[in-house]
């Protein structure tokens, strides 16, 4: 059976806590990735509650406070969302903070990159600085990756 607060509280509480977790998981809000997974009983698998996946029924899913307990219930983890791993946006930072570093470094060696375009910010634009930063740090393999994740597309 899930695990879904810590059992000195009564099922009061335990009620709400899961109605706010289910809350989380349909606004897929990032700011309660870590605090705690959700699976899904029909597909056997959990995911952080920020995943992209398909939302499932609410009757089909289950909360738990670790993927460990998840796991112990006999689920997996996601393989879209990792909820093993770090969370998306903290590798996204690492990503950017090591181009960064290195587009300043080439950049203060003397080398010319592209300018940065003044007149618009359209989604495009920043796409193309985005892209120059990658290529700059040699990183140019997650370039098709960080397009995916900043469009969905």
């Amino acid at each position: 059976m899930a695990r879904t607060a810590d059992t000195s509280h009564d099922s009061t509480t335990q009620v709400a806590d899961d109605e706010a977790r289910w809350a989380a998981v349909v606004e897929r809000d990032a700011g309660h990735d870590g605090a705690f997974v959700f699976a899904v009983r029909t597909t056997g698998i959990y995911c952080r509650p920020s995943c992209g996946a398909r939302r499932p029924k609410r009757e089909n899913a289950a909360f738990y406070t670790t993927p460990d307990e998840a796991e112990a219930d006999g689920f997996r983890a996601c393989k879209r969302c990792q909820p093993r791993g770090a969370a998306k946006s903290e590798t996204d930072t690492e990503l950017i903070a090591a181009a960064c570093r290195v587009y300043t470094a080439r950049l203060e060696a003397g080398e010319q990159f592209m300018p940065i375009p003044k007149n618009s910010i359209s989604a495009t634009d920043v796409m193309v600085t985005a892209s120059g930063l990658l290529k700059a740090a040699d990183l140019a393999v997650f370039e098709l990756g960080m397009w995916q994740s900043w469009t969905g597309r």
